[in-house]
């Protein structure tokens, strides 16, 4: 099942983007005049030249463990050969200490006392190229138990894991000590920062920071009642997704204040799954570029409905739901290009169509290379030399849009408390709708957009 719908996906997203590209380029170049171009605003959310006109990134998830190996040096050369000029790499992974020797907090061990912050970022400038740095902004295990209240706990008091360790909360003090942390990078010569995962427990935080807040707010305690049946606890998760963007927007506005529109890739994966109400678009119009990952609204978590549940609604076509859920994306965050993490592609031609569907929406595509393959590889080489060759044409242009599909959050949340197998009514009344008029202007080849809340 899983290679049926590799296969339909890289097929269907290739004729996607050829049927919607062609006119789409045809006509707004007809005169050799580019199209308008985007005045983002604020100011501070411009993007550089370095981040636009590359359209096509690469991701290593190399690991300190890695240290000794030829390869953590050797990797900047390797990108430069295949033609990349842009890429995100590992510089703090998970809940371990920091790679650089850091004025706070412990650093990693494993570092034997180099600074490999530095060194990576100097190595990408010698390489003509531009690094992203990945940070893992919500756990520290060191610090975790340094002051144990910065812990997210859940209504029965237990720390929350992460995927990469605990949690650690955004409105506590956690918030000061990871902005030293951020801005000690950005004074190395970073280029960009890399935002994953969620930045909250998905279903919210009981810390003894995040009661006093909401209660400071609202008056009331935090409830105890886990449920989407209850409205108190959805109004608490929209508190968390407040608390979110909140610490998010701090995090970008310390590094824009030392440089206007610097890229910092903000995760917004859960948005492609519709039903869920764990972010909120909000979280999109702050994110100077999102994050997303590409078969993301695809999975089955997030597509249940169609396959845990006996259902007399039909399935969406693969493409269009993909293609919804990016339009989403984009125009949430006011047109600006989101970052697609790409992984797992075998092929040229897998990753080529994957790269042409993401910028076909307006995306940047972020290929992940198998780190033993680096050396060696060849597959990307022609996604990369394409997004060269189309970044004159898109660079710095707005979405074209002849309609409009509100999909609306505030409705969404009202279809919550829903008991029916698969949120079935919430699809039947609002999603499969959105699905439906999407497919038929896309059929009629008419640019879409999407407007939320």
């Amino acid at each position: 099942m899983l290679e049926s719908i590799r296969e339909v996906l890289v097929r269907l997203l290739f004729v996607v983007a050829v049927l919607t590209v062609s006119p789409f380029i045809k006509e707004a170049y007809a005169d050799g005049s580019p199209l308008v171009s985007v005045d983002y605003t604020p100011t501070s959310l411009r993007l550089p030249d370095y981040y636009v006109n590359n359209p096509v990134h690469i991701h290593t998830r190399l690991g300190i463990d890695l240290l000794d190996d030829p390869i953590f040096t050797d990797v900047e050369n390797h990108f430069a050969n295949m033609g990349a000029k842009v890429y995100t790499r590992w510089c703090k992974p998970k809940d371990q200490g920091a790679w650089w020797p850091s004025t706070v907090g412990v650093v990693n061990p494993l570092s034997n006392g180099r600074d490999l912050a530095q060194e990576m970022i100097d190595r990408a400038h010698e390489n003509d190229l531009r690094i992203m740095q990945y940070q893992w902004h919500v756990s520290d295990e060191y610090m975790a138990q340094q002051d144990p209240n910065w812990i997210c706990i859940d209504e029965n008091g237990a720390a929350i894991q992460s995927a990469r360790g605990i949690f650690l909360c955004i409105n506590s003090p956690f918030r000061d000590y990871f902005t030293i942390r951020m801005l000690e990078l950005f004074d190395r010569g970073a280029d960009g920062f890399y935002y994953d995962s969620e930045h909250m427990p998905p279903n919210g935080c009981w810390c003894v920071y995040c009661q006093a807040k909401y209660k400071g707010q609202t008056g009331f305690d935090p409830p105890t009642n886990h449920s989407y049946t209850n409205p108190d606890f959805v109004r608490y998760l929209q508190f968390k997704n407040e608390s979110s963007e909140e610490g998010m927007r701090h995090y970008i506005q310390q590094a824009h204040l030392r440089k206007p529109g610097f890229p910092m890739l903000i995760s917004t994966g859960h948005l492609p799954a519709l039903h869920f109400p764990t972010m909120r678009s909000d979280l999109a119009r702050i994110a100077p570029s999102q994050k997303t990952e590409y078969t993301m609204p695809l999975r089955r978590h997030y597509s249940r409905l169609f396959w845990q549940t006996n259902t007399t609604i039909p399935a969406p076509l693969w493409d269009v739901q993909w293609a919804f859920a990016m339009t989403y994306h984009r125009d949430a965050g006011q047109g600006r290009p989101a970052h697609v993490w790409i992984y797992d592609m075998r092929t040229q031609d897998e990753a080529l169509s994957a790269a042409a569907a993401c910028m076909t929406y307006g995306m940047i595509a972020n290929l992940d290379i198998q780190e033993e393959t680096i050396p060696y590889s060849t597959k990307f080489k022609p996604a990369l030399k394409m997004g060269e060759n189309v970044a004159p044409y898109i660079a710095r242009t707005r979405p074209v849009r002849w309609a409009a599909i509100h999909f609306t959050e505030r409705g969404r949340n009202m279809y919550l408390s829903d008991t029916t197998p698969g949120l079935e009514t919430m699809y039947q009344k609002l999603i499969v709708p959105c699905w439906q008029s999407f497919r038929a202007l896309n059929r009629l080849r008419a640019p879409i957009g999407v407007v939320t809340d």
